[in-house]
């Protein structure tokens, strides 16, 4: 363990830390320290337990918006979730459909090329009746 040495608000202040921590930590203090200038207009006037309460209460304010952002954050990727569930189920069924329409229309081309074959032999029977007429009318002559 390694041994950190600063001051706050004229607080000599030794923390003991990992060492893997020390560049987190020194950040961390830093940003203390800069949200502490917002209130340097306050020194002397009131006790630096005040000055820590404000500055707690700021960073309170700050946690509690983030973690509603965090929030409504979690909401939204579970919609997008949803909605990419959703999404692909319609795709599948899209797929599904299209084959469907697919045999549909082969079926469909089926039928018309055999509802073609029926009215040509109809057409042909239909011609061979004629000449069967025309014979018999032409013998009965």
């Amino acid at each position: 363990m390694s041994n950190l040495k600063f001051n706050i608000l004229g607080q000599n202040i030794k923390l003991n830390f990992e060492e893997k921590e020390k560049d987190k930590l020194l950040i961390l203090i830093e940003k203390i320290k800069k949200r502490l200038n917002k209130y340097d207009y306050l020194n002397g006037k009131v006790s630096d337990s005040k000055i820590l309460i404000m500055l707690c209460l700021e960073l309170e304010d700050k946690l509690s918006d983030s973690n509603i952002l965090n929030k409504e954050q979690n909401s939204s990727n579970k919609n997008i979730e949803l909605q990419d569930k959703k999404i692909k189920e319609l795709s599948s069924e899209i797929i599904i459909l299209k084959d469907q329409l697919s045999d549909h229309v082969s079926e469909k081309n089926i039928l018309n090329q055999n509802t073609k074959n029926i009215i040509q032999l109809i057409d042909e029977m239909d011609s061979e009746i004629k000449k069967s007429i025309n014979l018999i009318n032409a013998s009965d002559e």
